[in-house]
């Protein structure tokens, strides 16, 4: 079954960050619900309706539940 993470990526300086905005192991059920989840991040770290702030981005990537 395919779940979807929320990865938030960070550029500082040369050491890109990348984590799962929802918290370890969190996942959604559908492209859709990670998608609400990216909007309100967006809204989170400062940016607005799906934008981010300059060096930061966020995307749902599928993965594999096992």
């Amino acid at each position: 079954m395919v779940k979807w993470v929320l990865v938030y990526i960070i550029l500082s300086g040369s050491d890109p960050i990348a984590i799962n905005a929802a918290g370890p192991r969190i996942t959604y059920d559908t492209m859709t619900e990670c998608f609400v989840a990216r909007e309100q991040l967006s809204f989170t770290v400062g940016g607005q309706n799906g934008y981010f702030p300059n060096g930061t981005q966020a995307v749902c990537v599928p993965t594999q539940e096992k």
